[in-house]
């Protein structure tokens, strides 16, 4: 485990070898609110695109306050920062959001905090995915099936 002043020491790097890593290194790790801050820090609106990333892991091995999950902790940053509304609402347009993850039952528990637009993400649609063990086509239907029309 790592400090956070541990964490930041050290610089962000490309893992994909087939992208591009003359970057590698030269820029430091940002928390959550340093990357809204950059958005707001634009001279002209800036939307955001912030995933939600390996919740399943995150909460079975981070015990936060009161119960909450991360998803609860991700959408309140959310919320502090003035991020709301339905995609292109006069909300949304001020803040563009788009909340995204790999883990559908993340989304769709998001999906229960905010209106802000989720976009589940897919990769190998033969893949099962982590939180439902599901193949990812199962996943879609899945989310379908609960998102509040």
């Amino acid at each position: 485990d790592f400090t956070w002043a541990e964490i930041q020491t050290l610089g962000a790097t490309q893992w994909y070898p087939f992208r591009d890593q003359q970057y590698n290194g030269k820029f430091p790790i940002i928390t959550f609110e340093e990357y809204i801050a950059i958005a707001f820090d634009a001279p002209r609106v800036v939307g955001i695109y912030p995933e939600i990333k390996n919740p399943v892991h995150i909460n079975e091995n981070v015990k936060w306050p009161n119960g909450k999950r991360f998803e609860d902790i991700f959408v309140e940053t959310l919320k502090k920062y003035g991020y709301k509304g339905t995609y292109l609402s006069k909300e949304w347009l001020k803040q563009p959001c788009f909340v995204q993850s790999f883990a559908p039952t993340s989304l769709i528990y998001a999906s229960n905090l905010t209106d802000l637009p989720k976009i589940f993400l897919i990769d190998d649609v033969t893949v099962p995915t982590q939180d439902t063990n599901q193949v990812r086509c199962y996943a879609i239907f899945l989310i379908l099936m609960t998102y509040p029309w």
